[in-house]
């Protein structure tokens, strides 16, 4: 008599009887694909679909070049041509009702026997505009920094190194802005 191998359960998980399966499947949270060398892709997953708005039958093949910037679209084709994993940020167009354009970090991975590519996408946006303000805010420091007559230099604690010299600080000991940094 065989004793049936009981698989371990998660807390309030009922047994599954053998055969029985999962019909659907949450989303991951990332967008996925897989593509050919040529750009065409083979699938997608539900999460790049909703958000680039096409039907999985409307991406497939070629169909979803339509949603990549065309800034994008040339270096994310030479990166696949060259059958090689490579790393790349584009631009896609979001689904009808979403923020327009999106910044989207692609990973892919060359699959030699499959003959095709394995790629994960993720949507890097609010990164991008992080990125963006920060710079805006350091050009309006050191706009008013360097408007107000007073010396103003910011210090690194570990090395001691100058960070940041204002105008008029680097006038008080005769050098420039760029010689204290």
């Amino acid at each position: 008599r065989r004793r049936r191998r009981l698989q371990p359960r998660r807390h309030g998980q009922r047994p599954r009887p053998r055969g029985e399966r999962d019909v659907e499947r949450p989303a991951p949270p990332f967008q996925h694909g897989r593509a050919s060398a040529a750009g065409d892709a083979t699938a997608i997953n539900r999460a790049f679909s909703d958000f680039t708005g096409l039907s999985t039958a409307a991406a497939g093949g070629s169909g979803w070049h339509s949603v990549v910037s065309p800034e994008s679209l040339e270096p994310l084709l030479a990166a696949l041509a060259a059958r090689r994993d490579f790393r790349l940020q584009i631009v896609l167009q979001r689904a009808a009702g979403g923020a327009g354009q999106a910044w989207v970090d692609v990973s892919a991975r060359w699959l030699p026997v499959a003959e095709r590519y394995l790629a994960q996408l993720h949507d890097v946006s609010a990164v991008r505009m992080a990125e963006a303000g920060a710079r805006e805010q350091a050009r309006q420091f050191r706009l008013v920094a360097d408007n107000v007559p007073a010396l103003i230099a910011a210090f690194d604690a570990r090395d001691n190194r100058c960070q940041f010299a204002n105008a008029g600080y680097a006038r008080t000991f005769g050098l420039t802005e760029q010689s204290i940094l």
